[in-house]
């Protein structure tokens, strides 16, 4: 959907703007059914702040596909910070599977 997109509005920034304002918009509608403490949506500290600002540098910086490719690694540091701090159990099937999700993901990211 980028292609198109990106053919009928050349400025990254206006595009990813309105991306992530509707992704807000349905995580925010999702939030209101799932969640009903009032605290789910304060910021808990400057780094979650810092972090969404800088992930708006990162695609001013280099448009939405540089930030669409972290995704993926969202998954593997999620793995393997569960891992060393939660001792969560790794099993070799779901790290074959996440794997192959990854690989797939970039290939289509890169083609």
């Amino acid at each position: 959907m980028q292609v198109p997109i990106s053919a009928s509005v050349p400025d990254h920034i206006y595009s990813s703007t309105w991306m992530l304002f509707l992704a807000m918009l349905q995580a925010a509608m999702v939030t209101l059914v799932l969640e009903h403490e009032p605290e789910a949506w304060y910021l808990h500290s400057f780094v979650e702040l810092g972090c969404c600002l800088f992930g708006a540098w990162c695609i001013s910086q280099r448009g939405p596909l540089f930030s669409a490719m972290f995704f993926p690694l969202c998954t593997v540091m999620t793995t393997v910070l569960a891992y060393m701090f939660l001792h969560e159990e790794l099993y070799t099937g779901s790290l074959l599977g996440a794997f192959a999700v990854i690989i797939g993901l970039y290939v289509v990211l890169w083609g």
